[in-house]
Order: structure tokens, then C-alpha cells, then sequence
């Protein structure tokens, strides 16, 4: 779901707000190394999945 948020935002910033071809090739690389660095953690989702289904993550013994 990450990823797609991504894509679009690369395509709304490349094919609206880019008016030449520096603006696109910006638009089309920041998007995604922005993503990359705030990415949420693991364990982030993992609070997140437990939060609202109640089933935590298996540990690594197990």
C-alpha cells in the first residue's frame, strides 16, 4: 500500500507540477528516496497490527 502511494504521488507531481524535463526527472526520484528514508519501521507496524487485530507479531524462538 506504501508503494502505491508512492507511485501515485510520482505520477500527480510528474504529469501536473513538472513543466520541464529537470522537474520530471526530480519529481520522479525524490518522491521515491523520501519513501525509502521515512519508511515506517517494523516495529512501528507491528504495534500497528496489534493495536487493531490483536495478534502480535511470532518471535524469532518460535
Amino acid at each position: 500500500m506504501y508503494a502505491l502511494i508512492t507511485i501515485a504521488l510520482i505520477v500527480v507531481l510528474v504529469l501536473f507540477a513538472a513543466e520541464d524535463n529537470e522537474e520530471r526527472f526530480f519529481f520522479t526520484i525524490m518522491p521515491a528516496a523520501a519513501a525509502y528514508v521515512f519508511r515506517p519501521t517494523e516495529r512501528y507496524l507491528s504495534k500497528l497490527i496489534f493495536k487493531f487485530t490483536g495478534v502480535s507479531k511470532p518471535t524469532e524462538n518460535e
